[in-house]
């Protein structure tokens, strides 16, 4: 029985580890989550024989392409799907706390229990940085007018397209929430390196319960939303 073909052109790395050299990598605690309550709960529930696919969480920084093949044996159960791909790939590889303290998780592939399992991350990121980044500006070119809020960061938002975000600004200042654009793009700030970047407006200065927002989503409590004044003025 042949693997399913790598559909990221990666090969392996460190054994059964593909590593995080090729800057295909995903957040530990969301790859953890949507194996034990999606991917491992599906796979019991499969009539189809012999394999099961799954490509989630597109169109985001932690696209993943989630795979187990058993043949002609018997269909794999949840609890050994989250043995090989949670406990073997996830916690077994890229563990260097050194180099890696985030615990960015590059995939791999196994074997075992009479199956093949791979975890294929699919987009293309920023080389993995041992930090989180959060950053926020403000502007307010006219008295009694709207406030425009600039937001980017690194090490979170990457899988939800900055929806947390949006709820929690929400929930902090009262939806005063206009014109949301939220886009994974690399760039480099005053902070280094982001990879994701948002822009909105409110009614009123909310730079308070802006910088409360964005703590919250970060885990970072030395954000503080600051004012961008116009370098010519």
């Amino acid at each position: 029985m042949q693997p399913p073909p790598s559909k990221s052109g990666v090969g392996l790395k460190q054994g059964n580890c593909y590593g995080l050299g090729n800057n295909r990598y995903l957040n530990p605690e969301v790859i953890r989550k949507h194996i034990e309550q999606h991917f491992c709960p599906k796979l019991e529930s499969q009539t189809r024989y012999g394999e099961f696919w799954m490509e989630s969480f597109g169109q985001t920084l932690n696209e993943v392409e989630l795979s187990v093949v058993w043949g002609t044996g018997k269909r794999p159960d949840r609890h050994t799907c989250i043995k090989h791909l949670r406990q073997v790939i996830i916690d077994g590889c890229d563990n260097n706390w050194y180099d890696n303290p985030l615990n960015w998780k590059g995939g791999g592939r196994t074997e075992g229990d009479g199956a093949q399992w791979s975890i294929r991350p699919r987009t293309d990121r920023v080389p993995a940085r041992r930090e989180r980044i959060a950053d926020c500006t403000y502007t307010n070119t006219t008295r009694g007018g709207p406030f425009t809020f600039r937001m980017a960061g690194y090490g979170f938002l990457d899988a939800d397209n900055g929806i947390s975000l949006y709820k929690e600004i929400g929930k902090e200042c009262h939806m005063d929430i206009e014109g949301w654009q939220f886009a994974y793009r690399s760039d480099v700030n005053r902070n280094g390196t982001v990879e994701w970047m948002v822009e909105y407006s409110s009614k009123m200065d909310r730079t308070g319960c802006a910088t409360r927002a964005i703590r919250t989503v970060s885990g970072l409590t030395d954000v503080f939303c600051q004012e961008k004044r116009n370098a010519a003025a």
